[in-house]
């Protein structure tokens, strides 16, 4: 049952990260068309720096640094997924999601959201522009909505490093490990 639970969540998170995609207006995506990136990268790696265990410089086409460009997955968070795609040009898409199997049926919460990435050194800022949020509570229907716009913009920020083919991020509510999403 935990492989299927996993499965949908995964499922409905590529979901997420498909409709909050920079295709431009949508019903869903109240900001209209997509903005171009607002991206401020400031790298000054250290001499006894490695590549492996934080930043490196920046490329000439990528506004960030070209080891963060792809989608992440988050590991061992549960009954929770977090996937997050990061674009060479400094843009974003994340789609979090939380199921729960209840006695009623299945719970969850999930959040999509697109933006743009600031990093300075080692810390990465994920300041979202817009974005949906969704839930179904089987304990009360009533409750439950399906694509609402996402209120609360607050950015998210984060101490980042690589190890190990990892990306690390330190936040808020401790370290997560993200690996790169299977094709």
């Amino acid at each position: 049952m935990e492989s299927f639970v996993r499965l949908v969540g995964v499922a409905c998170a590529v979901g997420l990260l498909t409709s909050c995609g920079s295709s431009g207006s949508s019903a869903t995506d109240p900001a209209g068309p997509s903005r171009p990136a607002t991206v401020t990268v400031t790298s000054s790696p250290t001499p006894s720096e490695s590549p492996s265990t934080g930043p490196s410089d920046v490329d000439e086409d990528s506004a960030i640094p070209p080891e963060l460009v792809g989608t992440w997955q988050s590991v061992d968070q549960g009954t929770a997924e977090d996937l997050i795609e990061m674009h060479a040009d400094g843009s974003y898409l994340r789609a979090t999601i939380l199921m729960q199997q209840r006695p009623s049926g299945m719970f969850s919460f999930s959040i999509g959201a697109k933006g743009d990435i600031e990093i300075d050194g080692t810390t990465l800022r994920l300041v979202p522009t817009s974005g949906t949020e969704s839930l179904t509570d089987p304990d009360a229907p009533s409750d439950s909505y399906t694509d609402r716009p996402l209120a609360d913009l607050t950015p998210d920020e984060y101490e980042w490093s690589m190890s190990g083919g990892s990306l690390w991020l330190d936040g808020q509510y401790g370290v997560v490990e993200f690996r790169p999403s299977a094709p």
